[in-house]
């Protein structure tokens, strides 16, 4: 597998998950990243499960970001590990795609598959004349049978985009493991949790913020954000503004291996991405926060979600306010609490790492069969550097925000 980097998301979180999962079928692992950037907690379990390479391990000289090393040509010496024939390589997001193309003479494998991971990987640059992108895209149109869709509504926007029937296309969660245990929930705690990077288009955070002087009328709500990021700075004032910062709180970034201590005694978690499926696993009933969304409503709870789709606008037909979810939520009675936490439970078992892992395998005996080497590495290497010089200044911003939806 092939990854950018090792900072705690969604994605690696996951690629160590689906390792562990792999070696449990007697599958060994191996996993090359584009940059040294890492998480420690996140590599020690990683390297339990995997053989981990470094990119300035293997390249003849080394850039700064996985951009960069993106375009270097790997050495011609490889170490053991790197040197035999791989059956299947598995790559993140079309730039580690375009990176095992640039380096398809010094690597041996047979196919090729791709994960589509953020809604916007093929959609971002798509209508300007950049040979990088253009080949990034020509490259996964080769074979879309071999690009993993994490779930329907990403799935559904890329074969209307290419013009093919959605049912064509391989459909494979994000996985996590199911943990055996009592259920952590705490109707009576009135403690409300987050854990994710602080940034913009997780609007929801501020929502929660917004909306918790009301909230409070009904008990003594808290709200306890774990994670950092840029919008730190910005949520804590706008807790003073709404005057209950004695009533948010924020605890940094927390180790993957901590967050049954997060869950517990957790009245309800607001989030997306993979932490929504691991709080819901744990019987916390959760609310889905929808990205980017700037109204005061949410996803409603996770357990009514129907399929894999729940952080996408689209895939919610009837938005509920937040205040409202969380305020029928804590009307419940002791009895409905607790089948809303198994609800949770049962929903949470539809993402099993387990099952995702044994989908991989399979799906990857239909991936793309080994992809033709790029026309040219110095041309492509030129067509990165011509295209990001002019983003400095305020092009700079759109570069960052090519992921986001307009």
């Amino acid at each position: 597998m092939v990854l950018c980097g090792l900072k705690i998301g969604g994605v690696e979180t996951y690629i160590v998950r689906l390792s562990k999962a792999l070696q449990e079928l007697n599958i060994e692992p191996v996993v090359l990243i584009l940059t040294r950037k890492n998480e420690p907690s996140l590599l020690a379990t990683l390297e339990k499960h995997a053989s981990v390479i470094w990119i300035d391990e293997v390249q003849q000289f080394r850039g700064y970001t996985s951009w960069l090393n993106a375009f270097i040509p790997l050495k011609t010496a490889l170490p053991e590990v790197l040197s035999g024939h791989f059956d299947y390589v598995h790559v993140v997001d079309s730039l580690t795609l375009h990176f095992l193309a640039l380096n398809r003479h010094r690597l041996s494998f047979d196919r090729v598959s791709i994960g589509l991971y953020h809604e916007q990987e093929f959609q971002w640059w798509r209508e300007r004349n950049v040979r990088f992108r253009s080949e990034q895209i020509a490259l996964a149109r080769l074979n879309m049978t071999s690009i993993f869709f994490p779930n329907e509504i990403n799935r559904e926007d890329f074969a209307r985009q290419e013009g093919v029937s959605p049912d064509e296309l391989p459909l494979l969660p994000l996985g996590i493991e199911i943990p055996e245990g009592d259920i952590l929930a705490n109707k009576k705690s009135l403690k409300l949790i987050s854990i994710g990077r602080l940034v913009d288009f997780k609007t929801y955070n501020k929502l929660v913020i917004t909306i918790l002087p009301e909230l409070r009328k009904f008990g003594n709500f808290t709200y306890e954000i774990y994670g950092t990021g840029p919008m730190q700075e910005a949520l804590r004032a706008h807790a003073v503004a709404c005057g209950v910062q004695d009533h948010v709180i924020f605890h940094g970034n927390i180790a993957p291996e901590l967050l049954p201590q997060a869950f517990q005694d957790a009245f309800c978690f607001i989030g997306s991405g993979t932490t929504i499926i691991t709080a819901a696993s744990y019987g916390v009933p959760s609310i889905v926060g929808m990205e980017s969304n700037l109204d005061l409503t949410s996803g409603g709870l996770f357990c009514n979600v129907i399929g894999y789709s729940y952080n996408e606008a689209e895939s919610h037909k009837e938005k509920k306010p937040m205040l409202e979810t969380l305020i029928d939520l804590h009307e419940q009675d002791d009895r409905e609490y607790a089948a809303t936490c198994r609800k949770h439970v049962n929903k949470a078992s539809q993402f099993n790492i387990k099952n995702t892992a044994v989908k991989f395998i399979a799906y990857g005996g239909n991936a793309l069969k080994v992809p033709p080497k790029l026309s040219s590495r110095f041309k492509n290497a030129v067509s990165v550097i011509s295209s990001l010089v002019p983003l400095f200044g305020p092009g700079l911003i759109a570069f960052k925000e090519r992921y986001y939806k307009k």
